[in-house]
């Protein structure tokens, strides 16, 4: 589906939102289809996430804290009288804690990699205002601060392709080309 056609499809969905019309079956149609690349997605974040590449940063940056537990409750046990059940317990924990956590920030641990990390690269949107080189567009349904990376300048409501992103600001380039957006 080209960005055009996506951008189509939402401003048709949000005019018939807004009009308080009656869910018909293609705007049902179209939300299973939403929901079904969300799930997919999904599948693949997960796999991803437990790529042996990234486990093996996560347990290496962990590893450090780990230790430095374990150096401290055996400093600790030479002034207090420590139970190794409590001592083993308390690694435990830690271990337990970097466990939990790993689902939350792996992502983080991706850098590096060939591919552009930013969520939002790939994605079409609409120009809410004059982008001179700064301005907003609005992209999966939220307005963005953006910049004009190639082009020059972009009026309101052209088409927009995000290309990267630098802090919360999006780096877009006007969409001419309406080629196939992966994760529109």
């Amino acid at each position: 589906m080209t960005c055009a056609k996506v951008l189509d499809s939402i401003q048709l969905l949000r005019r018939r939102a807004e009009d308080h019309t009656h869910l018909s079956a293609e705007i049902l149609q179209q939300w299973d289809r939403v929901f079904s690349r969300a799930k997919g997605v999904q599948e693949h974040m997960d796999q991803k996430m437990l790529a042996g590449r990234i486990l093996l940063k996560y347990v290496s940056i962990q590893l450090p804290g780990i230790a430095v537990l374990v150096l401290l409750l055996v400093i600790v046990q030479e002034w207090i009288e420590i139970p190794a059940w409590l001592t083993w317990g308390l690694v435990g924990l830690w271990v337990a804690k970097d466990v939990i956590l790993y689902p939350f920030v792996w992502r983080a641990y991706e850098w590096g990699s060939e591919k552009e990390t930013s969520p939002m690269t790939g994605l079409c949107g609409i120009a809410q205002d004059r982008l001179d080189p700064l301005g907003y567009v609005f992209v999966r349904g939220e307005l963005w601060k953006a910049r004009v990376i190639e082009g020059g300048v972009i009026e309101k409501g052209e088409n927009v392709l995000v290309k990267g992103s630098r802090g919360l600001t999006l780096l877009v380039k006007i969409e001419t080309e309406n080629r196939i957006s992966e994760r529109s």
